[in-house]
């Protein structure tokens, strides 16, 4: 017979293991990925699903961090096979995000806005969606008045909401960022360098890729503005913090251009 006590040790570990099974991708890959060790952080993952250990959580993770890799045609498979998943809307618009992101790296501009504006009615509060819904329209270089608009609203609600002000502060780089692009876009110079200097405090971020996306973000804003060496300097730094990866390669294709 089953001792009782041995039955509720049991029985705890397994209301534990629910418990803290959909955290378990991101306290895994966490280290690694703000490390910028791909590879390290999909080894992690890949343990994860050896133990049939199966989760949104888990494909987004990967997904997540195959996007700062650089591996967009692979982030773009496990994003999608997430989003096939039983979600709640908030999650939806939260995965939407990235996915619209590798498509946005694949220049499918128009996939990616269709995202992008599916992720914002999903989680209207969410503020990385505004940043790079606009960016669909920077990197065109069309309607910079309505990416403006988009970071506007994106800078008031991280601003505003207790959780995202003080979680991946990257993303207020990011958007500072891009309101200088827009700003220069439009002529607004003196405007555009007040943002620049707004995005300049989130370059030394402790999370490596956040960090270098912002160095390449402001490099991208410095070039619309007509300042390119500016704009290389800011994307040599950007491929010393991360030497491989999504923003290295971005860095690496402008600084052989340049």
């Amino acid at each position: 017979m089953i001792r009782a006590d041995y039955l509720l040790y049991a029985l705890a570990a397994y209301a534990l293991l629910a418990y803290v099974r959909p955290s378990l991708p991101m306290w895994l890959a966490r280290a690694p990925l703000r490390e910028a060790d791909y590879e390290k952080a999909l080894r992690r993952l890949s343990l994860l699903k050896a133990l049939y250990i199966r989760s949104p959580n888990l494909l987004h993770m990967t997904g997540t961090v195959l996007m700062f890799a650089g591996r967009d045609r692979e982030a773009e498979d496990v994003l999608r096979q997430c989003l096939t998943q039983r979600l709640t809307t908030p999650q939806r618009g939260l995965y939407l995000v990235n996915l619209g992101y590798v498509l946005l790296g694949q220049k499918r501009y128009d996939e990616a806005r269709q995202a992008y504006e599916e992720a914002i009615r999903c989680r209207p509060k969410g503020a990385v969606a505004y940043s790079s819904l606009a960016e669909v329209y920077l990197q065109q270089g069309i309607e910079p008045e309505r990416a403006l608009q988009l970071l506007d609203q994106g800078i008031r609600l991280k601003e505003a909401s207790g959780q995202q002000a003080h979680v991946d502060l990257h993303i207020f780089g990011y958007l500072f960022a891009n309101q200088a692009w827009a700003l220069f876009l439009l002529g607004r110079t003196d405007e555009a360098d007040a943002a620049l200097k707004q995005a300049q405090r989130y370059t030394t971020v402790r999370s490596k890729p956040g960090a270098a996306g912002v160095h390449c973000h402001i490099a991208q804003a410095l070039v619309a503005g007509g300042r390119k060496p500016e704009a290389m300097e800011h994307f040599r730094q950007a491929r010393q913090i991360e030497p491989q990866g999504r923003y290295a390669a971005l860095a690496g294709a402008a600084l052989l251009r340049s």
